[in-house]
């Protein structure tokens, strides 16, 4: 369901037991108004409130449940040494299994760039920061989308040197032909990163030279540019007949032109074969 819409009627749900109840006990039609009035305000505060702790909880439960349950597992061996009953011995195992799951499932969803990626964070930034950028460009898309994701959360300092970082690096890869895919002619997908309104939006388009298609779209534009994904085609006329395809798929999260709102990303990477353009190592300095 559309988060707005579930907000709508939650809203609609409190306006309606608000008024139910107090109809019940005041008389005085002002009061009642004003009563209603306050007591809404509060449902929608209390709403909120509920829905950023929840978020919280549901967010730390599903990042160390998995430490928890192997703790308990821990305190029932111990239990298990002293007292030897065979339930004891059924707990501690179902519990042990439930632990190593949950965390093989948080492994899976994240993956070993995503851990790597939260210690970089988690430490001296402008020391991590070419690590970070490899991070970036090395990973897969998901990879990148969780790199992007952690500057977000970073301050404007922080994420103005990780930008540059990242432009430096696009263009050193750009001009080494060892890193980059060749190919006749590409449908690309060049992303525009606004990291301090935590958003993005991003262009379709074909070319036989994605790079000098991205440096001309990145003059005169102060956001970052960079290229997210490509598909190659033998022709050009294969390379049209995609883009206009994958243009009328995000049709209604067009933007102006060639540019759509971010929100079509996930949509457009299932229509198409998408790879990373550039063709670099997964490890390096």
């Amino acid at each position: 369901m559309n988060k707005r819409l579930s907000v709508l009627i939650w809203v609609g749900v409190g306006i309606a037991i608000s008024v139910a109840l107090f109809a019940l006990f005041v008389e005085d039609n002002k009061q009642l108004a004003l009563v209603v009035a306050f007591s809404l305000v509060a449902y929608i505060l209390f709403l909120y409130v509920l829905s950023y702790l929840a978020s919280k909880i549901a967010a730390w439960i599903k990042r160390y449940l998995g430490i928890i349950l192997t703790l308990v597992a821990v305190v029932l061996v111990l239990s298990w040494r002293l007292e030897d009953d065979n339930y004891i011995g059924t707990f501690l195992f179902v519990t042990l299994m439930l632990g190593l799951i949950w965390w093989r499932t948080i492994v899976k969803e994240q993956g070993k760039v995503a851990w790597k990626t939260d210690r970089l964070f988690g430490g001296n930034i402008t020391q991590n920061t070419n690590a970070i950028v490899l991070q970036f460009f090395s990973g897969e898309f998901q990879d990148r989308e969780y790199v992007i994701k952690k500057i977000w959360k970073t301050n404007t300092e922080v994420q103005l040197r990780l930008e540059e970082a990242i432009r430096r690096r696009q263009r050193a890869l750009l001009n080494n032909p060892q890193t980059f895919m060749p190919g006749n002619a590409f449908v690309y997908l060049i992303r525009q990163e606004e990291f301090a309104n935590k958003q993005f939006s991003f262009k379709i388009g074909r070319t036989i030279n994605p790079g000098d298609r991205l440096g001309d779209l990145q003059t005169g534009n102060p956001h970052l540019l960079h290229l997210w994904a490509v598909i190659s085609f033998p022709t050009d006329a294969d390379a049209r007949r995609k883009e206009g395809e994958l243009q009328e798929v995000c049709r209604a999260y067009q933007k102006r032109g060639e540019w759509f709102h971010g929100d079509a990303l996930k949509e457009l990477l299932r229509a198409g074969r998408f790879t990373p353009y550039f063709n670099i190592p997964q490890e390096g300095p």
